[in-house]
């Protein structure tokens, strides 16, 4: 039952709706109410997935009507995951200001043949479901080796000391590591992207 209210697809509507039909035709008011739910249901779950991807759209054009500068600016969007211990609530903790930054591996960067971030560039924070919150800026980019990072650098993230820092992230670049299918060290290159708010839902009340 659960894995039915689950399936919100396209197809699934489609058959619902013809099951709501041959109730109809059938004369069988148990099958149009059965279906008609799971009808409504699907729609409603379809509509709701269509607002959250366009959310970041919104958010960015309410940023942006006074800055004709950065209308067709090229941002990215930026899903924050509450997996794990030290992610709980992270998007609260990102407007309060107690999250301002994310370490990343530079070496997956290269293995992706994607560019580093940089300076000066925009993105818009979303839940995992695509949920837009709010706009940051990068103001500083901090390249720096796993064994090296400091204590300021940990606090971007949310982090009191280095050695939390290190507990909390040693598997995730392990893991990563072992993807990429290169040794982990104190040596891995990382970088530190800090961000500033710019803009949240909240600006909009």
């Amino acid at each position: 039952m659960k894995g039915i209210f689950k399936t919100t697809g396209i197809l699934s509507i489609g058959v619902w709706l013809v099951f709501f039909i041959a109730g109809i035709v059938l004369a069988r008011p148990l099958i149009c109410a059965i279906s008609g739910l799971f009808l409504l249901l699907g729609v409603f779950r379809r509509y709701r997935l269509y607002e959250r991807q366009t959310s970041a759209k919104r958010m960015w054009q309410e940023f942006t009507k006074d800055k004709e500068e950065l209308k067709d600016y090229p941002y990215q969007l930026w899903k924050f995951s509450d997996d794990g211990e030290y992610r709980k609530n992270i998007i609260a903790r990102v407007l309060a200001g107690e999250v301002r930054g994310e370490s990343y591996s530079v070496d997956f960067f290269d293995a992706n043949s994607q560019p580093l971030p940089e300076e000066g560039q925009y993105n818009v924070v979303c839940d995992m479901s695509g949920q837009a919150y709010a706009i940051v800026k990068t103001v500083r980019i901090v390249p720096v080796r796993f064994g090296d990072v400091t204590a300021s650098l940990a606090r971007l993230e949310g982090l009191g000391t280095v050695s939390q820092w290190k507990r909390f992230n040693q598997k995730k670049y392990e893991r990563l590591c072992d993807r990429m299918d290169i040794i982990f060290s104190d040596e891995l290159p990382l970088i530190f992207e800090e961000f500033e708010v710019v803009y949240s839902g909240e600006e909009r009340r």
